[in-house]
């Protein structure tokens, strides 16, 4: 049985609808390489700032996919995560149809709204961060609103 273990905030919160289908396998910078191998995983996702040095053992346990980045280059990964699977047509299908659904949804809130300014901000552990073009949420407003963020 595979379990996700929870935490708090944001993880927790989505943790709810993982109950039963992942299981945590260390930290982050220290994973468990003996459980990992124990879950006799089918593929090993992961970054290359996060792993990159264990790579070698991470392909030993299972085919392993290490993206460069994660946040802005959220397409790029999907298409490479689609080669990995087979299934690049899926991958380049989801893209499309996020495309499409990204400008309708730009469209009408422009419409409604008279182009309002958007800005995104993160706060959390004493800090604030203003979310631009070079992370996941902005590519997501580019996307939505047709516009080149602030980078």
């Amino acid at each position: 049985m595979r379990r996700f273990a929870t935490g708090r905030g944001a993880v927790s919160r989505l943790a709810v609808g993982l109950t039963g289908m992942a299981m945590a396998v260390g930290a982050s910078d220290r994973p468990n390489l003996d459980l990992i191998a124990s879950l006799r995983p089918d593929l090993i996702v992961s970054t290359t700032v996060r792993h990159d040095r264990l790579y070698d053992k991470l392909a030993a346990l299972a085919p392993t996919v290490l993206v460069v980045a994660t946040g802005p280059t959220w397409k790029e990964n999907v298409t490479l995560l689609g080669r990995a699977l087979g299934a690049e047509i899926r991958a380049a299908q989801e893209l499309t149809r996020y495309e499409a659904r990204a400008k309708q949804l730009g469209d009408e809130i422009n419409t409604r709204a008279a182009n309002p300014t958007i800005s995104v901000v993160r706060f959390g552990d004493g800090k604030t961060h203003l979310m631009t073009g070079a992370s996941f949420v902005g590519v997501i407003l580019a996307d939505t609103f047709r516009i080149d963020p602030v980078t």
